[in-house]
């Protein structure tokens, strides 16, 4: 047999090889892809979003054929994939379906002409999907585009345009070319050509890495009896759950891996004598495809359960790759174990030294992989039925945290086997969860076996499982409230319901005709309403974004993508591993004595200062306040080195009791600020009925596709450049001044566009200044490339809210008072807690006249991830603290909510808390017209109806107004810059103060210049934002972008046109090109600076004086869910949405930030959770273990309007902010939610009549939170 150690494989279309020499077998496709190897074909389309096959932004589609010719085309998820791996496959990426210059493909162009994508991170990503699906689908259904599309994420648009796009090509089919196999590569991978199938083995060039992929289960046995500790890649042995090797991430050098995807006996799915045997190496969406003929049949079949736990397990791209022998040999927790278990299913091991082979239990497996050295795994044999005369019912479930893409928190599997006369001859149970792999009843057979499978043997069941379950997820008695600070505690509570209720799920499945589980809709229905007509050329128009054509084709640039100099050096951050403590030693020896390792960085080397903005360090000096506190850096020649080495810096620590929660911070007087106090009126007036009560919301992750980037490259004299994913380039230039001891002119801080950011690039100057004190102490460029954990670690997030309240109202439900405690959770540093603490109480009183009002807040110090601002900035929490509060007022007078808050809504004249007229007051229209418009009072009573029908499935629906105001109300922050030049030619170049993130900001900057200045929007162009020509820059943040750059550029643009206007009565009826020349040639100054200060506005909380905000956006949402009593999982049903966006400068924008904003806010309210441990250490700092809302948790009848015929607004052309009032809007969903938990109470017995509607539910209502509440 010939053997080769070279790589031959293809990326769009061109054939590339690769040398041992020039291989690093620790390289995945996504690595290979990004780097600029010496055919500099680096593909910039495939992104690092996760580096966990979670996030679908480094989705491509590997084409080859298999052994009999027939062309296989797959997307994968190329993080997954060793690059080693697609030896003879062709990787097709976005670059290679089309381009600005060569024409787009049609899914790049409808994506981008429909608004599919924002701040373009993930566009590529969802490009390829789209095309995997379509080359396998020419007109697919919406449940296959939600197939496709599971494990793509997206924080922008709220996935609606993307399905919109994707059904369109059921409508408007076009033919979709698959990619081209070239004959070189269908030879590689045929085993009947020997001479051209060469058994590859590679010896890697890094280290004593060797590759090596055998055509036979021969030489499997020869490779594993040489090297038994081997890794087996593609099913087998040491295959991880999700695909990724971990011999190949953690840097082991010393290692060999064995590819087996290559032999025929561990491909194949065959039917043999009433078994199922599968090949370990077979792909889990293979095996889906050839149930899906036999699994519709019958419910509760082997193979129908099979068919739906596999379809459960990750997502479409990820079991393109994920095999059933790399779950099965994987220690991890796998949803199917418990599933093959219970039905006896078998495994054929081989083991090399003594030649054996063994038939073991599928529990088994492990342990026997395990004490048998390089023994592995051939095939799973799983049998179909029972003994003839007897029936056999399976129920296999899965709770996770959402329906797809998500480890289960719990799984389980149930076989009973019943003679003619319903008896239970044979029963299994099997249960498994992530701390216990997997988990077997057997104390049920005894009180199973022998009886007679109807209602009377639920109750012995269920006591089993009862102590079953006590013993295996103990809790504390009585269970703390359910919120994010007690979440480890009740998940184990959770899990214990769950056990006794997914019995009862099989039970009612077999037995009863009852709808016990939500069954996703075939279809969606969107709907996106507002003016069309304009009465000023291009705005009002949905011109696309800008870099729409550059997202979808891979041609954007972000700060990850661009080339770097041969002597950058890679930067990895050393963080503390404990949430409070002081810090006796540093020893970076061991670090510094690695490969590639040049340097360690820490407070030492900084010439300026140490803390740079209120409390904030660059590095922590003397102690750490929280896990994932940064202590330095080390700095390598390759990413790998920089992040291998740093966890080797040795730090000795004398630890010291954290502070981990609001609670705890209040006990222990921990504070970041002093109390802050907003009051009017008197709360002490009497009212005919008093209420108390508290809230809880906890805190968010902003989740942004592109994880933080930072680079500084040293200029002459000192000076320095600097490159980051930042909203606020002038902060950043400040502070590294200030700690390089600069400047502020020696420093230029630049940014082209950020792949997302809602807050969380706003105030992380530290990452920044961090790289700069490396690349001034190293006289280097030096570039810092955070993952999504070290991402999550450091940054912070949404500031949890913890609220007690004292109201009174009349007895028809009007408020008289109302008297605010609030605390926020501010993490261990001030930066941000302070604004975000007066912001949320400037919007304590939502959209509701309070005559007699006070608010007392406070922001604690914890020794937690300084928390930051995050979209809404406050706001969110202001308004489910004033909703809860709606809520408590309606149950107590017994009218309908809708109705209370109806009576309390502000009315023209009525004044804020802080003595501001709400002008433009839009929201009594909104509410009308959007009761009316959504059926509200109709569907009501529908809902009441369905509810007292279906016993396990219930549905809520609730209406919700929003106020936000716009401007910052600190007053220097209402200002912005920008520079127009105009060139002779007639064309433009706009640099401004304001930061592209996916808003359309840069797009509505150009819509204006155009309208103004008379030019086509193809004229313009808008540069990165740059401090050396747009100084003094505040963030962009707060919804006021536009509003304040698009005042600055609108400022320039009528100077310009000051100074043209006789040119143009000169030259009336020429171009504008030639009215530019004539400009120039007079020398008239084509270039003109505007600056924007919005007036009259500022709110100083010493004095109680000022004016607040520049004006208030209105908005209401009416949201209908359904729930699973029995689980509490959640599916949102539908969403009718109405926003004044004033005058729309381009409602494409608009309506798709508004659907984005509210799907984020539905992760807020109804799912996203960060939790933490007892010692501090995040548990929820990645893609696996933190869940954003995916395409199957939007609404599935989604209708947004723009109100029409809007009142006027003093923005720019009487448009209004809209980057974030509407996430408040998605309140609605857990409100919603608690009145479907009431339907749910309702039925339950042992719940006194006067408590049905009197229960703890803080928000976000996860499935966890929403079992407890159903369940007291």
């Amino acid at each position: 047999m010939e053997v080769t150690n070279r790589l031959l494989f293809g990326v769009n279309g061109r054939l590339v090889e690769v040398d041992a020499a020039e291989l690093d077998l620790s390289w995945t496709l996504s690595n290979f892809l990004r780097r600029d190897l010496p055919q500099k074909r680096a593909t910039r389309s495939v992104k690092e979003g996760c580096g966990q096959g979670n996030c679908g932004t480094c989705t491509v589609i590997l084409s080859y054929c298999e052994s009999d010719g027939k062309p296989v085309h797959r997307a994968v998820k190329s993080c997954l994939i060793p690059l080693a791996a697609v030896d003879g496959m062709m990787v097709t990426t976005s670059e290679g379906l089309g381009g600005t210059r060569g024409g787009l493909h049609p899914i790049q162009e409808r994506l981008a002409r429909n608004h599919g994508t924002q701040c373009g991170f993930c566009s590529a990503g969802m490009v390829m999907s789209i095309y995997g699906l379509l080359v396998r689908n020419a007109t697919p259904s919406v449940p296959d585009i939600e197939e496709a599309l599971q494990g793509n994420l997206c924080r922008c648009t709220g996935y609606r345009p993307v399905v919109d796009v994707a059904t369109s090509f059921t409508a408007n089919p076009v033919i979709i070319v698959p990619p081209t196999i070239p004959p070189e590569l269908t030879a590689r991978l045929n085993p009947k050509n020997k001479s051209l199938c060469p058994l590859l083995a590679i010896c890697s060039a890094s280290g004593r890495k060797q590759w090596f992929s055998p055509l036979n289960l021969a030489q499997i046995t020869e490779l594993r009896a040489t090297y038994p500790l081997s890794h087996i890649v593609g099913g087998g042995a040491n295959f991880t759950h999700n695909g990724i090797l971990p011999a190949l991430c953690n840097g082991d050098s010393n290692v060999v891996f064995v590819q087996v995807g290559r032999v025929a006996e561990m491909k194949s799915v065959i039917a043999q004598e009433g078994n199922l045997v599968v090949g370990a190496s077979v792909a889990l969406a293979d095996l889906v495809s050839s149930l899906d003929t036999t699994a519709s049949e019958k419910p509760n079949t082997p193979l129908s359960q099979l068919h739906k736990c596999c379809t459960h397990i990750a997502n479409y791209a990820a079991r393109n790759t994920i095999t059933l022998g790399g779950i099965v040999c994987n220690d991890a927790y796998s949803d199917i174990l418990p599933l093959l278990s219970s039905l006896e299913a078998t495994a054929l091991v081989i083991v090399p030294k003594p030649l054996q082979e063994l038939q073991v239990r599928i529990q088994d497996v492990v342990a026997t992989l395990k004490e048998h050295k390089g023994a592995f795994l051939v095939t799973v044999r799983i049998p179909l039925g029972s003994p003839s005369t007897l029936k056999r019912l399976v129920g296999s479930y899965r709770m996770s945290r959402t329906m797809y893409n998500d480890k289960s928190m719990i799984g389980a599997s149930f076989v009973i086997d019943l003679s003619p006369e319903n008896i239970v001859k044979h029963c299994s149970f099997f249960f498994g969860c992530p701390e216990h792999r997997l988990l077997e009843v057997d104390s049920i057979k005894s009180s199973l076996v022998g009886s007679c499978w109807n209602d009377s043997v639920v109750p012995n069941v269920l006591n089993s499982l009862e102590l079953w379950a006590k013993a295996i997820f103990p809790a504390p008695s009585p269970l703390p409230p359910v919120s994010t600070e007690t979440a480890l505690t009740c998940f184990q509570v959770y899990k214990h319901q769950l056990v006794l209720n997914l019995f009862r799920k099989f039970y009612l499945e077999t037995t009863t005709n009852l709808a016990v589980e939500i069954k996703t809709p075939s279809t969606m229905t969107f709907s996106q309403v507002f003016d069309r007509t304009t009465d000023t050329g291009v705005l009002g128009t949905d011109l696309p974004h800008l870099s729409a054509s550059f997202h979808t084709t891979g041609e954007a640039v972000y700060l990850a993508d661009m080339y770097l100099p041969n002597n950058v050096l890679y930067a990895a951050l050393v963080m503390s591993t404990k949430a409070r403590a002081r810090m006796l030693s540093i020893d970076a020896a061991p670090a510094l004595s690695m490969p590639g390792v040049v340097k360690f960085v820490s407070a030492k080397d900084i010439v300026g200062s140490n803390v740079f903005y209120y409390d904030m360090e660059v590095f922590a000096d003397k102690e750490v306040h929280c896990v994932g506190h940064i202590i330095g850096l080390v700095l390598a020649k390759t990413p790998e080195q920089a992040k291998m080495a740093a966890p080797m810096v040795k730090i000795e620590y004398e630890e010291l009791e954290p502070i981990l929660t609001i609670n705890d911070a209040i006990k222990a007087n921990s504070y970041l600020c002093k109390e802050y106090v907003l009051e009017r009126g008197s709360v002490n007036v009497e009212a005919p009925i008093i209420l108390e009560g508290s809230v809880f919301l906890g805190g968010q992750e902003h989740f942004y596709l592109e994880p933080h980037v930072a680079s500084a490259f040293p200029q002459e004299g000192g000076s320095i450049l600097v490159k980051a994913t930042t909203q606020h380039p002038d902060k950043t230039q400040v502070s590294v001044a200030k700690v390089l001891g600069l400047k502020e002119s020696q420093v230029t801080v630049t940014v082209k566009r950020l792949g997302g950011s809602f807050g969380g690039k706003e105030c992380t100057y530290f990452l920044p200044c961090c790289v700069a004190v490396a690349a001034q102490a190293a006289n280097t460029p030096v570039i810092l490339q955070l993952d999504r954990d070290t991402d999550m670690q450091v940054t912070g997030g949404r500031h949890p809210f913890q609220a007690k309240y004292r109201a009174g109202c009349t007895p028809d439900g009007k408020i008289l008072f109302v008297d605010w405690k609030v605390h926020s959770d501010g993490g261990h540093r001030i930066p941000y807690s302070t604004t975000v603490l007066t912001r949320a109480l400037l919007h304590m009183d939502s959209c509701y006249w309070i005559p007699n009002f006070r608010v007392v807040g406070r922001a604690c110090r914890t020794n937690t991830t300084s928390n930051s601002a995050m979209r809404g900035f406050g706001v969110p929490q202001a308004i489910y603290c004033a909703e809860i509060l709606m809520e408590h007022i309606a149950r107590t007078v017994g009218f309908t909510v809708e109705r209370v808050r109806e009576l309390n809504l502000y009315e023209a004249g009525q004044t804020t808390p802080y003595n501001q007229l709400v002008e433009y007051n839009t929201i009594r229209r909104i509410w009308a017209q959007l009761k009316r418009e959504s059926n509200y009072e109709a569907r009501e009573h529908e809902i009441a109806l369905f509810n007292a029908n279906n016993k396990f499935i219930k549905r809520g629906i609730s209406i919700t107004p929003m106020k936000h105001g716009l401007s910052f109300e600190v007053q220097f922050l209402n200002q912005a810059n920008a520079l127009v030049n105009l060139y002779v030619d007639g064309t433009c170049i706009i640099s401004h103060s304001g930061i592209e993130m996916g808003q359309g900001l840069n797009t509505k900057v150009a819509q204006i210049a155009s309208y103004v200045l008379g030019i086509p929007v193809a004229s313009i162009t808008v540069t990165e934002t740059d401090t050396s020509r747009t100084p003094n820059i505040i963030p962009t943040a707060a919804s006021a972008g536009t509003d304040l750059v698009g005042g600055a550029v609108l400022k320039a643009c009528e100077e310009l046109n000051v100074r043209l206007q006789p040119f143009k009565e000169q030259l009336r009826g020429k171009p504008f090109a030639a009215v530019c020349d004539a400009a120039y040639k007079n020398r008239v100054s084509l270039s003109c600076a505007g600056h924007y200060a919005t007036p009259n506005v500022g709110y100083d909380f010493e004095t109680h004086t000022g004016k607040g905000f520049n004006y208030f956006c209105f908005g209401a949402a009416v949201t209908e869910v359904e729930i699973e009593v029995l689980t509490g999982r959640t599916q949102v049903l539908r969403a009718d949405l109405l926003y004044d966006a004033g005058k729309s400068l381009n409602p494409g924008i608009d309506i798709g930030q508004v659907e984005g904003c509210f799907v984020q806010g539905l992760g807020e309210f109804l799912m996203e959770e960060i939790v933490r441990d007892s010692k501090g250490n995040m548990v929820t700092r990645n893609a696996q273990t933190y869940k954003i809302p995916s395409v199957y948790d939007i609404p599935m009848d989604f209708r947004v309007a723009l109100l029409s015929n809007p009142d006027p607004s003093p923005a720019v052309f009487s448009s209004r902010g809209i980057g974030e009032p509407p996430l408040g809007m998605a309140a609605s969903a857990s409100f919603a939610v608690r009145h479907a938990v009431i339907a749910a109470r309702r039925d339950r017995s042992g719940i006194p009549s006067e408590s049905i509607d009197s229960f703890s539910l803080n928000a976000p209502c996860t499935p966890v939170a929403i079992l407890l509440a159903i369940n007291n």
